[in-house]
């Protein structure tokens, strides 16, 4: 039976926060008829254990479990490719939503055709409000925020102008708002506005910029993505992040930095190669060759 929405759910070593996170998703089940998809990427903490049991018992998960770690996009694929809902909800394991969320984001993009992406705010365990959102990177934007000389340069030259527009500090929130890249922690999606970008995720992006590539899909097919700012969800942050050693966090980063201009803004890809030198060198010898993507 075809479900309304079907909550996509990737998990690697989650344990600590999968219980509350499935737990607060399918309790969104009391106002929409939906399903859970959990692909766990080989996790050793505990969490297949608990998997398991909670598919045995009566609930709307289902489970995969992978012999190994084919990281976020892939696992997201998997997920996307065991369903048929017209529209499909990326989340990460570390989110708790609150009661009604899923229905509230549901009702705004049945009511509004054009729309491919509805996100509600994210708050931080601390009560901050996370900044979640950004617009579509260019050469500017992303040296502002991720080079060292490039934020130096923003801060003390140009007043945190170029970070603060990446980072929609311009934006009030203070009703549905219009963002370029709404990301894709906690995200519902169209699925025909996804299929006629192309599919969901482009594996060539395993672990980062994964949702900023399809966010430039959907905004160039003539799609919009809002946030609904009435509407809370609670995320931990960077649960799986933070068990990469740093080093390897800004490879991956890199990597999907480079592919990003490599694909959609080629003429800029010089401008990147220059400010990360090493990085580019080490991604283009180990590139795949252009057209393919490993999927």
């Amino acid at each position: 039976m075809m479900r309304e929405v079907a909550i996509l759910v990737p998990n690697w070593n989650g344990r600590g926060v999968l219980e509350r996170c499935l737990t607060s998703l399918e309790a969104q089940g009391e106002n929409v008829d939906l399903e859970i998809v959990v692909v766990d990427n080989a996790s050793t903490d505990g969490a297949r254990e608990l998997l398991r049991q909670r598919a045995t018992q009566p609930s709307r998960i289902r489970v995969v479990f992978n012999d190994h770690n084919r990281l976020f996009a892939a696992a997201c694929n998997q997920a996307y490719a065991l369903t048929d809902a017209p529209f499909v909800l990326v989340a990460n394991n570390d989110v708790e939503p609150s009661p009604g969320a899923v229905a509230a984001l549901l009702r705004y993009a049945l009511a509004t055709p054009a729309v491919a992406a509805v996100t509600p705010r994210l708050v931080l365990p601390d009560g901050r409000l996370q900044e979640a959102y950004r617009r579509l990177p260019t050469a500017a934007l992303v040296i502002a925020h991720y080079h060292r000389l490039g934020r130096l340069v923003d801060r003390f030259v140009l007043g945190r102008r170029l970070q603060d527009r990446y980072l929609c500090r311009d934006l009030s929130f203070e009703g549905p708002t219009e963002v370029e890249q709404p990301g894709a922690s906690f995200t519902l999606l169209r699925r025909s506005a996804v299929e006629e970008a192309g599919g969901l995720f482009d594996e060539r992006f395993p672990l980062l910029f994964n949702d900023v590539d399809l966010s430039f899909r959907l905004r160039a097919g003539g799609w919009s993505s809002i946030v609904l700012p009435q509407i809370r969800v609670l995320h931990h942050d960077g649960v799986a992040s933070r068990q990469l050693a740093p080093s390897e966090y800004a490879r991956w980063q890199l990597q999907g930095l480079f592919e990003f201009f490599a694909k959609h803004h080629p003429r800029q890809l010089p401008v990147i190669a220059l400010a990360w030198p090493t990085g580019w060198w080490r991604w283009w010898r180990a590139r795949s060759p252009p057209g393919v993507t490993p999927r």
